[in-house]
């Protein structure tokens, strides 16, 4: 540091500003390529976090078209079974478009298969509540006609046995 003591004071004071405006340029470098670093792996996250809300939700929503089918095995009325029926449609169509959503924005191909296997269970799943509705109708319907009946099989019945 001899070479220090001949300097005058201006070249001292502008050579240590230097070192010290070069230490803070190779700080924010750093700290520039650290924050890109973050941002990628918050990128990443983000999108792991989406999709598994998004797949969380349609779990719910179908849980929801089971709670209305639940409903519809038990309505006696028309009335109440299109009110079921219309309840578990629309959380079927609901679930289907949530999990549409987040295979759209499935990159990784393991969550890309598992929500694929889970849209393939939920058309599945579909048909079969469609086929149960149906089958629910149709008893209504023939239950009310067996209702129907029953009265002139029991007039037929007591003219039988008079």
């Amino acid at each position: 540091m001899k070479y220090m003591v001949n300097l005058r004071l201006p070249v001292k004071l502008y050579a240590s500003a230097s070192i010290i405006l070069g230490l803070v340029v190779v700080m924010a470098g750093s700290s520039w390529s650290a924050f890109r670093e973050i941002d990628q792996a918050f990128l990443s996250v983000r999108s792991a976090v989406e999709i598994s809300t998004l797949a969380q939700t349609a779990q719910v929503q179908m849980a929801g078209a089971g709670y209305g089918n639940l409903g519809v095995s038990r309505v006696q009325t028309p009335e109440d079974l299109t009110r079921y029926e219309t309840a578990s449609i629309t959380m079927r169509d609901a679930s289907a478009k949530t999990l549409s959503k987040a295979l759209s924005s499935a990159t990784d191909t393991q969550d890309h298969a598992l929500l694929q296997t889970m849209q393939d269970k939920v058309k599945g799943y579909d048909r079969i509540s469609g086929d149960g509705l149906s089958l629910r109708r149709d008893y209504m319907n023939k239950l009310k006609d067996l209702y129907a009946i029953a009265p002139k099989l029991g007039a037929a019945v007591d003219r039988a046995l008079d």
